[in-house]
């Protein structure tokens, strides 16, 4: 279940990075506020997807054991992605003025580096094996 919600988070990811490459387009914004809404849904769900230890486990995984022992601040990396994408959602949800584009970017870009932080400290490298 984990790794298919991160699967989807990544694509969501990638394609509201494409919405928001479009400028001028402003049929995108409600893709794009789809799109963080899936996240932060997501995002919502990560505590109780890591709620088990798992690490020692017979299971290929990328997780890294400080997950567990640093759950508190495991636990409020996905509550700080799942604010930041609600911000992203209500942005799209008022964004009409060339500005708000602006705005709704600086959003998305904070939130996408929450993932990326949280990458960085929670995640093993990636390899064919994982």
């Amino acid at each position: 279940m984990r790794r298919g919600a991160f699967r989807v988070m990544g694509v969501e990811a990638q394609a509201l990075i494409a919405d928001l490459d479009s400028p001028g387009n402003g049929s995108l914004l409600a893709d794009a506020g789809a799109k963080a809404l899936h996240i932060e849904q997501l995002a919502a769900m990560i505590p109780d997807l890591f709620a088990t230890d798992t690490h020692s486990f017979a299971t290929a995984t990328t997780a890294t054991p400080n997950i567990w022992t640093e759950e508190s601040k495991f636990d409020a990396k996905a509550n700080d992605l799942a604010a930041a994408m609600n911000e992203v959602v209500r942005l799209t949800e008022v964004s009409t003025q060339p500005d708000d584009a602006l705005a709704l970017r600086k959003a998305a870009a904070h939130a996408l580096g929450i993932c990326g932080e949280c990458h960085r400290a929670y995640q093993q490298p990636v390899t064919e094996l994982n």
